[in-house]
């Protein structure tokens, strides 16, 4: 595990796929009845990027330069999909006063959760240090890597617990290799980057 944070690039298109990944299995019957089983609890999400150019070390002009450089170096750095990383998503990545449950007086320890409407996820990439908050009331206490937020005296009964700030997808590269193509001097098209949330 690295709380590395994938670097931001030029070119990007907006050209980008999040998709939604389960694990279901069904078994049918003769008489055709279905038995499913969800075997994750929460989904999985693959994340595709595509960048109309990229620039390297020899680009010429008004550019920056070394995206190819930064992307090689920080694909290397994990090793492919060996290491996970932080990937901060340009819509997805803020909560202001969610819910993340509620005391029973002897609980310490409860994970971070973001909302869409009828669904509630775990937040598992921190980076910056979020304000937790019991009751409306902000407090001190430790938030990991993971979200996991640990209080040093159980939050009371029925309290109310929720938080604000940022949050990351905790990815990795869906392969261990990448396609890198360059069709001017300096410049490198046509780039896409595929990755996986893992839990």
């Amino acid at each position: 595990m690295t709380n590395l944070i994938l670097p931001q690039f030029q070119g990007w298109s907006y050209n980008k796929t999040i998709t939604p990944i389960w694990n279901t299995q069904t078994y049918e019957s003769e008489s055709g009845r279905e038995t499913r089983i969800q075997k994750w609890k929460f989904p999985r999400y693959e994340i595709k990027l595509n960048f109309n150019f990229m620039t390297d070390n020899t680009t010429q002009g008004t550019l920056d330069k070394g995206d190819i450089e930064r992307l090689q170096g920080f694909f290397n750095a994990v090793g492919g999909s060996f290491e996970d990383f932080l990937y901060f998503d340009d819509t997805e990545n803020s909560v202001e006063n969610q819910t993340f449950g509620v005391g029973d007086g002897q609980t310490t320890k409860f994970q971070l959760v973001r909302n869409h409407p009828y669904w509630a996820e775990p937040v598992n990439g921190i980076n910056e240090k979020p304000k937790i908050f019991v009751n409306g009331e902000e407090v001190e206490c430790e938030v990991d890597a993971y979200g996991v937020v640990t209080f040093e005296e159980p939050p009371e009964a029925d309290a109310i617990l929720s938080w604000s700030g940022l949050y990351y997808f905790r990815v990795r590269f869906s392969e261990d290799q990448i396609d890198l193509g360059r069709t001017w001097c300096g410049l490198w098209e046509g780039i896409e980057l595929s990755m996986k949330t893992v839990k």
